[in-house]
């Protein structure tokens, strides 16, 4: 799926760094926070991540916020 970022990319080496570790590792860390087709957060991972050709998790805004009940 395409996720349109809602800021650019500000450390295009952080992104070659980020990159190599995932070619070597894979997806290592927290889900990018997603909100329908726009990335709220992880920029460069994302963008690292499709360099990489590495699967991409996600995690919708409201499952961030979402409130587990114990009856």
């Amino acid at each position: 799926m395409q996720f349109y970022p809602i800021h650019e990319i500000t450390d295009p080496a952080k992104v070659e760094t980020l990159a190599a570790s995932m070619m070597e590792s894979g997806w290592v860390g927290a889900p990018i926070v997603v909100w329908g087709d726009y990335l709220l957060t992880g920029m460069h991972r994302y963008a690292a991540a499709q360099r990489a050709g590495v699967a991409i998790e996600t995690i919708e805004l409201d499952e961030v916020f979402a409130v587990s009940y114990i009856a």
